[in-house]
């Protein structure tokens, strides 16, 4: 990346960020999706019956996300874990 100009640099850097951005909102929209057909209840029209949560469904949710991101966390530190065990050194510097 050394022999990249700055103007380069610059936009590889952008396109990096925007690359993060997009998988973050994927992964929002991925616990948003699964906790809500896990945990909210739906009448047989698929309507909602009342205008609040009720108390197990909002019980539900709290778990469901956190359950997401513990799990998120966890993937992501693995993944880490093997780059850094698989990386042309060994992980040594």
């Amino acid at each position: 990346m050394n022999d990249l100009s700055a103007n380069q640099k610059a936009e590889f850097v952008k396109h990096v960020e925007e690359s993060q951005m997009k998988e973050s909102l994927k992964m929002y929209n991925r616990l948003v999706e699964n906790c809500f057909d896990k945990c909210v209840m739906t009448d047989w029209n698929g309507g909602f019956s009342t205008k609040q949560l009720s108390e197990p469904e909002g019980k539900c949710l709290d778990n469901c996300a956190a359950k997401f991101l513990k799990l998120t966390q966890r993937a992501g530190f693995r993944y880490g874990e093997y780059q850094a065990q698989h990386a042309p050194n060994g992980g040594q510097n």
